[in-house]
């Protein structure tokens, strides 16, 4: 991989909207950088067509005027889209005086990263002009860096020795772009050097540095911005197999909630990992297997359960309820009934017994004759009031009855 000059472009100046020129030279997929230079140091331009500014530095707050003012130094950036791209306008409302130029550089890669810059100025009056920019973005082999400052008057160009160096760095040669200083009169005057240079090799540890010498003693500002080619990188996952060998849902149910377990399908169509545009991704194919489905419910009183697909086994049924018994087709022995509460005893086409009955409460019999027999094997220490006996085939025994008092009316 290697970054290398396509054109640069004629620089433009004024007092008013500019229109930067990009080179003929420029093709889909180059690096276009717009360098851009103006006073006062506030302005706050735009540009159009999907130009994007990477920053800006200044060197202070002194108001423009003639030959005086502090700079702004700002580059912007776009990724070519086609072959011919169509000129940005650079629009300022508060300009005084600003020039720009256009660089365009090529690739041999697979795409570019965002570019990312730094700057700082140099508020000292002199000819030595040097700016250590802000910060460290880091550089590396293969990187191109390209920067622009900017003077508050035409009389600090035309410049000699200007570079930019990077402490860890080898560079290459530093090239200007234009060859020819750009300056100008109009407005409160400004003049600019710009250039590139290559990243041979070694890792940056400290920010860079920008200098240059300068016609007069004047001050200015400077911004550098670090190119960098993507890596292209693909990936071709290989074939996996997921595997449940046991799937055991657990289930918590309330009163009166039913259940029916079912049959659960997995599909898994495609592998379609998630990939930045810059990884080229192959995707595989995956196989799903559930090897068993065995679900574990618990179950409170009074749950109803309709087993579908699995097989549900209650072992022990014990509600906590209050009851109304009423017999039907089957018989029903009450053994031991000794309930805090009025209960009313309906016989049906079978015999009830009552085993031993001994409520703490007063109870209202009522026999309905029919073809069952009601037998109270043990009646005591209770009272009976008002038994109704009503003519029929049905036989009342009272076996063991004391200590109350009978009535019967026919």
């Amino acid at each position: 991989m290697a970054i290398s000059i396509r054109a640069v472009g004629a620089h433009v100046s004024g007092t008013s909207e500019l229109t930067p020129v990009i080179p003929t030279a420029q093709v889909t997929g180059d690096m276009m950088v717009c360098l851009y230079g103006t006073k006062p140091y506030s302005d706050a331009p735009t540009i159009s067509q999907g130009w994007v500014s990477i920053g800006s530095a200044t060197d202070g707050t002194v108001a423009a005027g003639v030959d005086v003012g502090s700079m702004q130094t700002r580059i912007f950036y776009k990724i070519a889209t086609s072959d011919t791209e169509t000129d940005p306008t650079i629009t300022n409302s508060t300009n005084n005086v600003s020039i720009a130029v256009i660089i365009v550089f090529q690739k041999t890669g697979g795409g570019w990263q965002i570019p990312v810059g730094a700057g700082g100025g140099d508020a000292t009056a002199g000819t030595g002009f040097s700016v250590t920019v802000s910060s460290d973005v880091g550089h590396t082999a293969g990187d191109m860096v390209v920067c622009a400052s900017s003077f508050r008057s035409d009389g600090a160009t035309p410049t000699t020795a200007r570079t930019i160096s990077i402490t860890g760095c080898t560079m290459g040669t530093y090239v200007m772009g234009p060859t020819t200083d750009p300056e100008t009169t109009s407005g409160g005057d400004m003049g600019m050097t710009c250039g590139y240079r290559p990243v041979n090799s070694g890792t940056s540890s400290a920010a860079p540095i920008i200098t240059a010498t300068l016609g007069a003693a004047h001050t200015g500002s400077a911004y550098a911005v670090r190119l960098r080619e993507s890596v292209t990188t693909t990936v071709t996952p290989s074939a996996k197999n997921l595997i449940l060998s046991l799937f055991i849902p657990v289930i918590l149910l309330a009163n009166n909630i039913t259940v029916v377990p079912g049959k659960v399908d997995l599909i898994v169509s495609r592998y379609a990992p998630s990939a930045t545009t810059e990884t080229r991704v192959t995707p595989g194919v995956l196989a799903h297997t559930l090897t068993a489905y065995v679900p574990t419910v618990s179950i409170p009183s009074g749950a109803t359960i309709i087993p579908g697909c699995a097989t549900l086994n209650l072992t022990e049924y014990t509600p906590t309820l209050i009851t109304t018994i009423i017999p039907g087709k089957v018989e029903l022995g009450v053994i031991s009934f000794e309930p805090n509460l009025k209960t009313v005893l309906y016989p049906g086409l079978h015999a009830l017994s009552v085993g031993e009955f001994v409520p703490s409460c007063e109870i209202a019999v009522v026999v309905v004759p029919g073809v069952s027999y009601l037998i109270s094997t043990k009646y005591s220490s209770m009272v009976v009031v008002g038994p109704i006996l009503i003519p029929g085939t049905l036989v009342l025994g009272g076996g063991g009855v004391s200590g109350g008092s009978q009535a019967f009316v026919c």
